[in-house]
């Protein structure tokens, strides 16, 4: 049955979020076009959310000149985590980080998520948050998506309070960075 079956992969994704073991920071949802991989993005960022455990999402549109471009994500990330009135230390960080260097802002996405959204939640003792990336197959440039990709998987080494979910078609470039 449908329904039960997302009910449990959402009851799972949300176990995940919560998991202690740090080889399991990144995690790759894929389905086919219209499977509902989106919706259940939804889903699980307003359950994260309502329980303030969503750090920040993106959800990649094709054709759309913001929600197509892969060089909004991180900074968009970024503003969302100074949204996070609980968290005012990652705040502050955000903010000296585009202070000392605005440059970040446009920056290559290893060093983005490195300062941007790394170095920030690292100083956070709160919590593991939530960082959700819907629909990676939709942003615009191939190049971009894997550029997304291998700043992604250098999290996976450290020992930072954050989750990262990325959901796509199951793309050939997409599966083998998992």
């Amino acid at each position: 049955h449908p329904e039960r079956a997302q009910t449990d992969l959402l009851r799972d994704l949300y176990n995940w979020t919560s998991e202690a073991d740090p080889r399991s920071q990144v995690l790759w949802l894929y389905g086919r076009a219209g499977v509902g991989k989106s919706v259940i993005a939804q889903v699980l960022c307003n359950k994260l959310k309502a329980n303030g455990r969503l750090g920040g999402s993106f959800f990649f549109k094709a054709g759309h000149k913001s929600l197509g471009n892969g060089a909004k994500l991180f900074p968009t990330i970024a503003y969302q985590l100074t949204l996070l009135e609980r968290l005012p230390v990652v705040r502050e960080h955000i903010i000296l980080a585009v202070e000392q260097d605005p440059s970040v802002l446009s920056g290559s996405f290893a060093d983005q998520l490195q300062r941007l959204i790394i170095e920030p939640c690292a100083q956070s003792s709160d919590r593991t948050l939530v960082i959700l990336i819907d629909g990676l197959d939709q942003c615009e440039d191939e190049n971009m998506q894997r550029g997304i990709l291998r700043s992604v998987a250098n999290i996976c080494s450290l020992n930072v309070p954050l989750r990262i979910l990325i959901s796509s078609r199951p793309d050939t470039h997409i599966g083998d960075a998992f």
